[in-house]
C-alpha cells in the first residue's frame, strides 16, 4: 500500500497495527479511535514503553474526518506528526 514507507515498518507490530478509518463517518470513527488508542495506552502504561499509534484515513477520506481526528488528538493533549495528509503518527507513553 502507500503507506508502506520504511520508517513506519518497525512501528506497526502486531498488538498495534495502524488504525483504520477511512470510509467511516466521523462519528464512528471518533468511537473507534478513542477505544483503540486507550487500549494502546494501557499497552504502553503496562509495558512502561512509549508507543507509536499510526492512524490512517486516506487522502479520498472526507476533509471532515481528518480535521476531526486531529480535534481529537488536540484535546487529548496527544503529541502527533501528520506524515502525509490523511497519516498521523501519535506517540503514546
Amino acid at each position: 500500500s502507500q503507506f508502506q514507507m520504511p520508517e513506519l515498518q518497525g512501528l506497526i507490530q502486531e498488538q498495534n497495527p495502524a488504525i483504520d478509518l477511512c470510509g467511516l463517518h466521523a462519528s464512528e470513527a471518533m468511537h473507534v479511535l478513542n477505544n483503540e488508542l486507550n487500549n494502546r495506552r494501557k499497552i504502553a502504561r503496562s509495558t512502561g514503553r512509549r508507543l507509536q499509534a499510526i492512524i490512517i484515513s486516506n487522502p479520498r477520506t472526507p476533509a471532515r474526518l481528518t480535521a476531526a481526528i486531529e480535534q481529537y488528538l488536540l484535546e487529548h493533549g496527544l503529541q502527533y506528526t501528520q506524515a502525509q495528509p490523511g497519516l498521523f503518527r501519535v506517540l503514546l507513553q
